[in-house]
Parts: C-alpha cells; structure tokens; sequence
C-alpha cells in the first residue's frame, strides 16, 4: 500500500486481520506534502489523520525495519524474502 502510494499518490489496503480498510492519499503543499491516513471499519468507524508525508514515510521505513529484524530472530520463521524486497523497494523509492 505504502509502495503503491509513492508511486500514484494513493494507496488502500483492506488486508488488515480486523477487517479495517486503510488509505493513504497525498495532499500537496508549498512548503511540504502532507498524507492523510484514514481507517474505516464496519464496527468502529471512520478515523482520518493528516501528517508530513517524510515523516510518515521515514517512521513506516523504520518500524518496517524493526519488524524484520525481530522477525529473522524468530525461529519460525518463514521465508521473509518478499518482504525483504518491498523494504528495499520503500526505501529506494522514498530517497527519490
């Protein structure tokens, strides 16, 4: 979704294991872009949030860093190779 958004400026995901649809779309500024991030659910409704898009996609780059980390510690893990790739992929298409 993250990927999809730098691309076109839009992204939605309703892959989410408590049925919430997330979206992020790009808001453009002078000064800096900015992203809103909504979640919609059938149970708890709408939630909507705007921030500086570098920051969010700086803090999605590092969580998503921290996930694989903790993930090649377990030793249940399975192959992590797909998402190894969308993180290099992130974090090429966020230094453009």
């Amino acid at each position: 979704m993250v990927i999809e958004y730098l691309h076109v400026g839009f992204g939605k995901s309703n892959l989410s294991k408590n049925n919430i649809e997330w979206t992020l779309e790009r808001i453009l500024t002078k000064r800096n872009n900015l992203i809103t991030f909504c979640s919609k659910s059938r149970t708890r409704g709408h939630s909507k949030g705007i921030c500086e898009e570098k920051e969010f996609i700086t803090e999605v780059i590092n969580r998503a860093y921290e996930y694989l980390t903790l993930r090649e510690k377990d030793t249940r893990t399975q192959n992590l190779n797909e998402m190894i790739e969308k993180f290099h992929q992130l974090k090429q298409l966020n230094k453009e």
